[in-house]
This record gives C-alpha cells, sequence and structure tokens, in this order.
C-alpha cells in the first residue's frame, strides 16, 4: 500500500503519531456451541456476506476488490523511496511471532483460513486481542482478507501457539470517528490511524484477559484449529542463509534470511529504508517498495491452497505503528494494509 508524498509530508510537519484501532468488544450472549470444522472432503461454504460500502482509500493506495489475489498496485518504485535515513535498528525480535507447536493431527481442508492479530497495546495491556483473517483457502482456492472472514463462522474456535481460543464476530458496526465511515457488523477496518481507518475485514475478537491471546508478541492463528496450513513462522538473523549471498546496494545491509526447502527470503535495511527479497530458484527478486517503512520483518510463509507457490508475510517496521504485506510470487503484494506514520 503506497502513501501518497504529500500525506507524508504532512506527517512530518505535524509530527502526528499512528495509532492501533480500538476495536469492538466481543459480542454478549454468544452461542455456546463451538464452530465445527468444514469435513475434509469438499465442503459447501457459508453464503458469502454482503460486503459494506468501500472504506475510504488514501491516495496512492489500492484495494484488491476481487480478493483474489491478483497483485495491488503500489505505485513508485524507484531506489529513493523514503526520507529516511540511517539504518534503523531490526528489532525482528520484538514483532516475530511465536512458533506453531502443535503437535496433534493437521488436515488439509478444502476451506482453511490464516488470522493475525498485532501486537498488544502497550496504553492498554489487557484489552481483548483482535485477529483478522489475511490469507486463506475457499473450496481450494486462495482468497484474501474479508473473503476469509466471511467464511468463518460466527464464533469460531482457532488454533495459536499457545493453545485454542474461542473468538466471536462483533454484532455492533464500528464508527471511525475521524474519518466519518461506518463499518456495518461484522465488518471492520484492518487498523487505525490518526486520520482514518483503512482496510476492510471480518474482525474476530478474544475474549478480555484470555490466555491464548496473552503474548504481547504478533500472534498467527488458524481456523479450523486443526488444519494443516503449511504454516512455518520464519527465524531472525542470517544462520540459514548467509548475508554475503544476498544482493544489497550500497548503505544496505541484510537483517534477516531464511529458507524454505529450495526458496530463499531476505530482509535489509539501510538508507532509502527497507526492502523484501526472495529467490524461488531464479535468481533474486526485489519485492515493490513502498515509501516509510524503516525496514521490514518477514514473519512466516504459509502455503494455504496447497499449491506449492508460498505466501509470505511481511510486517512493515514503521516509526509509529505498523503495516502488513502478503506477497504471492509477484514483486506486488496481493493484500496489504498499513497504518504507518515516520
Amino acid at each position: 500500500m503506497v502513501l501518497a508524498r504529500s500525506w507524508i509530508a504532512i506527517a512530518l510537519l505535524g509530527g502526528l503519531m499512528g495509532c492501533h484501532s480500538s476495536p469492538a468488544p466481543a459480542p454478549n450472549g454468544s452461542p455456546a456451541a463451538a464452530a465445527v470444522a468444514p469435513s475434509p472432503a469438499a465442503s459447501s461454504p457459508p453464503a458469502p456476506l454482503p460486503l459494506p460500502p468501500a472504506a475510504p482509500v488514501p491516495p496512492g493506495e489500492a484495494r484488491d476488490d476481487a480478493g483474489d489475489g491478483e497483485p495491488v498496485a503500489r505505485g513508485d518504485d524507484g531506489d529513493d523511496l523514503s526520507p529516511v535515513s540511517g539504518d534503523a535498528p531490526a528489532d525482528n525480535g520484538a514483532v516475530l511471532p511465536a512458533a506453531d507447536p502443535w503437535r496433534g493431527k493437521r488436515v488439509r481442508y478444502p476451506t482453511a483460513v490464516l488470522l493475525f492479530a498485532a501486537k498488544r497495546s502497550d496504553d492498554d495491556p489487557a484489552s481483548p486481542r483482535m485477529f483478522q483473517p489475511l490469507v486463506c483457502a475457499i473450496n481450494g482456492k486462495r482468497k484474501l482478507g474479508a473473503y476469509c472472514g466471511e467464511v468463518m463462522p460466527a464464533r469460531a474456535k482457532i488454533r495459536t501457539p499457545q493453545g485454542e481460543l474461542v473468538v466471536t464476530r462483533s454484532t455492533q458496526p464500528f464508527h471511525d470517528e475521524a474519518g466519518d465511515h461506518t463499518y456495518p457488523a461484522p465488518y471492520g477496518p484492518a487498523c487505525c490511524m490518526y486520520n482514518t481507518c483503512v482496510g476492510n475485514t471480518v474482525p474476530y475478537h478474544a475474549a478480555r484477559g484470555a490466555r491464548q491471546a496473552a503474548d504481547p508478541h504478533p500472534i498467527l492463528a488458524v481456523w479450523p484449529p486443526d488444519a494443516d496450513l503449511e504454516l512455518e513462522v520464519a527465524t531472525d538473523g542470517t544462520a540459514e542463509v548467509a548475508a554475503s549471498a544476498v544482493p544489497v546496494t550500497a548503505g544496505r545491509s541484510v537483517k534477516q534470511a531464511f529458507t524454505r526447502a529450495q526458496r530463499r527470503y531476505a530482509s535489509v535495511s539501510g538508507r532509502g529504508g527497507g526492502r523484501v527479497l526472495w529467490d524461488v530458484g531464479a535468481g533474486w527478486v526485489t519485492a515493490d517498495g513502498i515509501i516509510g517503512p524503516h525496514g521490514y520483518t518477514l514473519l512466516a510463509t504459509t502455503d494455504v491452497d496447497h499449491d506449492g507457490h508460498l505466501e509470505l508475510i511481511s510486517y512493515e517496521r514503521w516509526a509509529n505503528d505498523y503495516g502488513l504485506d502478503v506477497f504471492g510470487d509477484a514483486t506486488a503484494p496481493i493484500y496489504n494494509f498499513s497504518c504507518g506514520n515516520i
């Protein structure tokens, strides 16, 4: 998602801070029965919910309205992307999610969802965590964002690294006061900043104080809880791939590099901002740039539809707040949102 240069200039001059959204509380009186996982055989997911009116799109951004994983336009792809100077700290450990320790049987369901919860708020550490669908398979086909939430039940049991957790949709509309936009239930924004909320998703909320959502780091979760999404959390550092093997320009350094079978993934930081790179066997390619992030932390890879083409989850590190990208094989992300400020 590209932030327009004029928007960045306003943020710099005003010293404005980004902020997370205040998620709607989990609904009262949720059904007592747990969600029933889909059959491993071909299943018919619930009829999709009608999409709400589109949320406002900040200048320079593009939305994947089809939800089918076609790359999202990022705009400027030049090398001089950011006013950030110097080498920002990688701080990967602060945002890397815990590895998935599930040891039970895993099933390749035709419909299954990967969800994401942002870092726990320092302002209200006991606030309920919000999980939003990122990427999924629906009847064996890859879909993204709100489309993934639409096929989940209103009350669902998900798998987190800390154990199974029940989450629920909101039954109340979400009003973006700064942007003067209302999301009808069960929809909501992907994240919010000082002047508006962005993205459109189907948020799921854990109960306040839930042990399985207590980890302050970002959390990756899976629905149904025994689904096999070939999810592997990324490693920090360059133990798996030598930094010298990653092509970098002057003023940049490799912060993270790891392998997945014959594939290699890396993030670099330094002058001009960060970069995400990968090599699937035909040489290194660089993901399309976005103006502003100090760097990127690669969170995980997954293969939701088991087609042999991995999805890469990447965290945009901003001075204030964050953004998230999902990459497929193309250099442009197939899904992204950002609430970052320089």
